[in-house]
């Protein structure tokens, strides 16, 4: 895969390189925001599924950056 995250520019940490890794970013900060307008009991799913949906969301981001991510070295 493309280079989508990396080492920041500026202090610690991992950010997006690519407009790809941007747009990433963007879908899951919105999942993961928008889970919190959606009663999972109007949904027929148990109350735990929230917390469930945001912990999948988390594990596939941070595979995902896993994946994409190329360090300067």
């Amino acid at each position: 895969m493309a280079q989508w995250f990396g080492p920041k520019t500026a202090g610690y940490g991992i950010g997006p390189r690519s407009w790809q890794g941007w747009l990433a970013t963007a879908i899951f900060l919105a999942a993961v925001l928008g889970s919190r307008f959606v009663r999972p009991e109007t949904l027929g799913l148990p109350h735990w599924a929230r917390a469930a949906f945001t912990g999948i969301l988390v594990l596939g981001y941070f595979g995902l950056i896993g994946a994409t991510y190329e360090s300067d070295d």
